[in-house]
């Protein structure tokens, strides 16, 4: 049978990045990138998870997963326009920024990042503005 994990990083209040193991997700469907996405889908939906909150998705870059018309990512981005594939080799970057966030200015400037993405995300006047200026 085949069978791929589920790991999900995500970010608190407090701002603190976390990276868990769920378990591992039956293929019972197939492999297409389609079977995958939804079976994906489906498993973050049985954990009570909202994937309108989801900002990012990495896998490798088999085309079943990463391909441009029919991988999993595609089928995610679809109807999740804020889940950008990022190939996995990115992880290792990932987690680099993860350990620089212990560092305390580093921490106090992703705080700041937050707190300005808040103010303008917040507000759709504030937004708007900043739209208009790129």
């Amino acid at each position: 049978m085949e069978q791929m994990p589920l790991v999900l990083r995500f970010v608190n209040n407090n701002c603190e990045i976390f990276e868990l193991f769920f378990g591992f997700i039956p293929c019972d469907s197939g492999l297409s990138g389609e079977a995958i996405g939804s079976q994906i889908l489906n498993s973050i939906k049985d954990l009570g998870l909202e994937m309108k909150f989801c900002v990012g998705q990495g896998y490798d870059g088999a085309g079943n997963m990463a391909g441009n018309c029919s991988g999993a990512a595609v089928r995610i981005k679809t109807i999740y326009p804020k889940a950008l594939y990022v190939h996995c080799g990115s992880h290792v970057l990932n987690l680099c920024v993860a350990n620089a966030c212990n560092i305390q200015i580093v921490s106090n400037m992703m705080s700041n990042v937050r707190v300005i993405s808040q103010f303008f995300n917040f507000s759709p006047k504030r937004f708007d503005v900043l739209k208009k200026k790129n």
